[in-house]
């Protein structure tokens, strides 16, 4: 429950990174440490178990849209990993956010979950990515 709070963000922003700013934290992730621990909130109530550093991770993606190559770097994981991970979240995402009325960013969630999901269409839907 630590990461409900806006202040979580920032520590665990400056472990990944190795400091802190708004402006950097909203160009990284599209949003501000209170819109994720509001997400964050929303997340729990449907999933637990879960590091914080994959919604950062999932969020990066979705404003920056790098490569998995770069990802993999940033985050410390290896670029299949982050690729279901990734995958995961978008997921989870959905989910989440169904009943807060963003359906616009519901729809995008959609989507780019539905192009990553070309290449692994033999796998189970909804199923947590195993570490590596």
């Amino acid at each position: 429950l630590f990461f409900t709070l806006p202040y979580a963000w920032v520590v665990l922003f400056q472990d990944l990174w190795g400091y802190y700013s708004p402006r950097t934290f909203i160009s990284n992730f599209g949003l501000s440490t209170d819109a994720c621990a509001f997400v964050w909130q929303r997340i729990l109530l449907r999933v637990d178990n879960i590091d914080p550093k994959y919604l950062l991770l999932v969020l990066h993606y979705l404003r920056c849209y790098n490569t998995f190559d770069v990802i993999h770097l940033r985050f410390g994981i290896c670029d299949k990993t982050s690729r279901d991970w990734i995958k995961y979240m978008l997921q989870v995402l959905e989910v989440s956010l169904q009943t807060v009325h963003i359906s616009w960013f519901s729809s995008l969630i959609s989507f780019l979950y539905n192009f990553l999901t070309l290449d692994f269409l033999d796998e189970q839907i909804f199923s947590k990515p195993s570490f590596r």
